[in-house]
C-alpha cells in the first residue's frame, strides 16, 4: 500500500508540472535581447551606472566652476566716537568683491580631477551594465539549458510509461516474467523522480530571469533558441589586447590610478602661489537704504593682482607628499594585480570555451549514434532478440547522452559569453 501511494504521489506532480508547462495561455516568448532590454529598464544595476554618469558628471562641473570668477557683497554698519564716548557720525559701508583666478596650482589640479572622475565614473557605468548583460546571458542560457533537459526527461518518461505498458501486456500473456516487470516499473519510478528534479531546476532560472527583468506576473518564460553556435577566431594574444583597451573595469582603475597620480603632483606643487585679480569697490552712506540702492556708486576702488603664497608647516607639507605617493603606489599595484586577474580569468574562459567546444562535438556525435543504437534495440526487442534490462539500459544510456549534449552545447554559449563580458569591446551599452 505505501508502495502504491508513493507512485500516486508521483504521478500526482508529475501531472501537475506537465499541466503547468503545456499550458499556453500565459507563456511569454522573450528573446535574448527582449531579455536584456528589460534588464536595463528595470534592474539596480542600470539605475546604478545613471547614478554613476550623474556623479561623473556633477563633479567635473563643479571643478570646472572653480575657474569662473568669484563675487562678494558685505554691509557693514560702523560708529565712532571720542574716548569719552561723544559720538562723531555713523555709516553703513558696502563693499563688493571681484575675484578671478589666473593661476592655482590647486584650482587647475582640481579641474583635471574633474575629467579624470568623470570618466571614472562612466567606466563604472559600462562596468555594471556589460556585468547586467552578462548575468542575463548566463541565466538565460542556463533556462534554455533546463528547458531542454526538462523535455528531455519529458519523453524518457513517455518511453519509460510505453514501455512498462507494453511489458505487463507481455506478462499477462505469459511473455514476459513479473521480474521484468519490476525491473520496467524501477526505471519508470526513477523517470518520474527525473522529470521533477529538471522541473525544479526550470522553475528555478525562470525566476532568476524573472527577477533580472523585473518581471511580477505569473507566467511562464520560454526563451527563443535560434542561437548560431559561436565561434572565437581571435587568438589569446588578441583577446588580451582588447581587454587591455576595452575592458571597462580596467579602464576605470586606470583612472583611477591617473588620479592618485595628479593628487601627487597637486600636493607637490602646493608650494607655488596662487595668482588672481582682484577688483573691490566700497560705499558709504548714513543710511542703510540709501547703501542698499547706490549699487553702482563708489567712493573708493582698488583693484589689481594678488599673489597668495602657502604658509604652512614644513613637516606637514612633507606628510602631505608621501601620503599622496604612498596612496599613488598603492593604485598603481591594485592595477597590476587587476592586470593579473583578469589575465588568469581570461586563460580560463578561453580554455573553458576550447573544452566545451570539443566535448560539444563529441557529445553531438556521441548522441546521433545512441539515436540509432536505440531504434534499433527496440526493433531487436519487438523481435525478441534483446531482453527488457538491454533496451532499459540502452534507453538510459540515450537520455544520458541527450543530457551531455545539452549541457555542453550552452555551456560553450556560457563560456563565450564569459569573454565576451571580458573583452568589453564585444558588448555595446547603450548610450545614456
Amino acid at each position: 500500500m505505501k508502495l502504491l501511494g508513493v507512485k500516486f504521489i508521483l504521478f500526482f506532480l508529475v501531472s501537475l508540472a506537465s499541466a503547468r508547462l503545456d499550458a499556453n495561455n500565459d507563456t511569454l516568448y522573450l528573446s535574448l535581447d527582449d531579455a536584456i532590454g528589460r534588464a536595463r529598464k528595470q534592474s539596480l544595476e542600470s539605475i546604478e551606472a545613471k547614478l554613476d554618469r550623474n556623479t561623473g558628471f556633477l563633479n567635473l562641473l563643479n571643478y570646472s566652476l572653480q575657474l569662473l570668477p568669484t563675487f562678494s557683497t558685505t554691509i557693514n554698519y560702523e560708529k565712532q566716537e571720542t574716548q569719552t564716548s561723544i559720538p562723531l557720525n555713523s555709516n553703513y559701508i558696502k563693499t563688493f568683491t571681484a575675484n578671478q583666478i589666473i593661476f592655482s596650482p590647486e584650482v587647475f589640479g582640481n579641474l583635471y580631477n574633474g575629467k579624470l572622475y568623470y570618466e571614472y565614473y562612466y567606466a563604472q557605468a559600462y562596468e555594471k551594465e556589460a556585468h547586467l548583460i552578462y548575468n542575463v546571458k548566463l541565466v538565460y542560457f542556463n533556462l534554455i539549458k533546463a528547458y531542454n533537459l526538462y523535455k528531455v526527461a519529458q519523453a524518457a518518461l513517455k518511453r519509460a510509461q510505453e514501455n512498462y505498458r507494453l511489458i505487463k501486456t507481455k506478462r499477462d500473456l505469459g511473455e514476459a516474467s513479473d521480474f521484468e516487470v519490476l525491473q520496467s516499473e524501477t526505471f519508470l519510478s526513477q523517470t518520474e523522480l527525473d522529470i521533477l528534479s529538471a522541473q525544479k531546476n526550470l522553475a528555478t532560472h525562470e525566476n532568476e530571469l524573472k527577477l533580472l527583468t523585473g518581471i511580477t506576473s505569473n507566467v511562464i518564460i520560454r526563451p527563443q533558441e535560434n542561437f548560431e553556435l559561436p565561434t572565437l577566431d581571435l587568438k589569446f594574444n588578441e583577446l588580451w589586447n582588447l581587454i587591455v583597451k576595452y575592458n571597462y573595469s580596467l579602464t576605470s582603475n586606470k583612472k583611477f590610478e591617473k588620479l592618485t597620480k595628479v593628487s601627487f603632483i597637486q600636493s607637490v606643487l602646493n608650494l607655488l602661489p596662487t595668482i588672481s585679480y582682484y577688483w573691490i569697490g566700497n560705499y558709504y552712506d548714513t543710511s542703510l537704504t540709501g547703501v542698499m540702492l547706490n549699487w553702482r556708486n563708489q567712493n573708493f576702488r582698488s583693484y589689481g593682482i594678488k599673489f597668495q603664497f602657502p604658509i604652512s608647516d614644513l613637516k606637514t607639507y612633507i606628510l602631505s607628499v608621501a601620503n599622496k605617493k604612498t596612496e599613488h603606489r598603492r593604485a598603481k599595484l591594485q592595477l597590476i594585480k587587476l592586470k593579473q586577474i583578469l589575465y588568469k580569468s581570461l586563460l580560463t574562459a578561453v580554455e573553458n570555451y576550447q573544452e566545451s567546444k570539443v566535448r560539444a562535438e563529441y557529445a553531438q556525435k556521441n548522441l546521433e549514434l545512441n539515436q540509432k543504437l536505440m531504434n534499433l534495440a527496440k526493433e531487436q526487442y519487438r523481435l525478441g532478440l534483446i531482453s527488457q534490462l538491454d533496451l532499459i539500459n540502452t534507453e538510459i544510456n540515450f537520455t544520458r547522452a541527450q543530457f551531455d549534449y545539452y549541457n555542453t552545447l550552452y555551456d560553450m554559449h556560457i563560456n563565450y559569453a564569459q569573454i565576451e563580458y571580458l573583452v568589453g569591446h564585444l558588448i555595446k551599452p547603450q548610450e545614456q
